[in-house]
């Protein structure tokens, strides 16, 4: 949307942002931005949520509900019992 504005603090010191920044810059040579690392994560926990789940649509929510402490590439994140996520910025 125009206008919008979007602040991060990213940090070298997390490791699992900085071998995903190596691979991303490796494949697109450029600057990986934030809806790339958080895109990354809700994939990646999702494709952890279906690796237990598969379709059981009850069993995805209750999987990504009762994320706690996930140390993505954006930082950690704990989704509450109301799917919103919480996180720490890197």
């Amino acid at each position: 949307a125009e206008g919008l504005r979007y602040f991060v603090s990213i940090s070298n010191s997390n490791i699992a942002f900085r071998d995903f920044r190596n691979r991303y810059l490796s494949k697109y040579h450029a600057e990986p931005g934030t809806f790339a690392s958080n895109s990354y994560d809700a994939t990646m926990l999702l494709g952890k949520a279906y690796g237990k789940c598969k379709r059981d649509k009850s069993c995805l929510i209750n999987q990504l509900y009762s994320t706690k402490n996930y140390a993505g590439v954006s930082g950690l994140i704990t989704i509450n019992a109301d799917g919103i996520a919480n996180k720490d910025f890197i």
